[in-house]
């Protein structure tokens, strides 16, 4: 129930989010943030905010299949161009 609360809260303040936001999220359903609702939450984000997302296929949410193992030379390329673009 917490996780999910946590996931109602993004919902409820993620119009007010500036920063530039950057989100890995795992294709599967799972039941910490489904994709769908990871979709939802960023577009809801405000147009002026800078945001990225990559989903990957056959993730899940940490250990060996965390989107970020899964696809680790794309995420470090994406991630590393977000950055230098956005976080100066």
């Amino acid at each position: 129930m917490r996780l999910l609360q946590g996931t109602m809260i993004a919902l409820c303040v993620v119009s007010l989010y500036a920063m530039p936001m950057y989100a890995i999220i795992p294709d599967t359903t799972y039941i910490r943030t489904p994709l769908w609702m990871s979709q939802k939450i960023i577009g809801m984000l405000p147009s002026t905010t800078p945001h990225e997302w990559m989903v990957v296929k056959d993730a899940t949410h940490g250990g060996k299949e965390d989107p970020i193992w899964m696809d680790l030379a794309n995420f470090l390329t994406r991630v590393s161009h977000f950055m230098h673009t956005y976080l100066q």
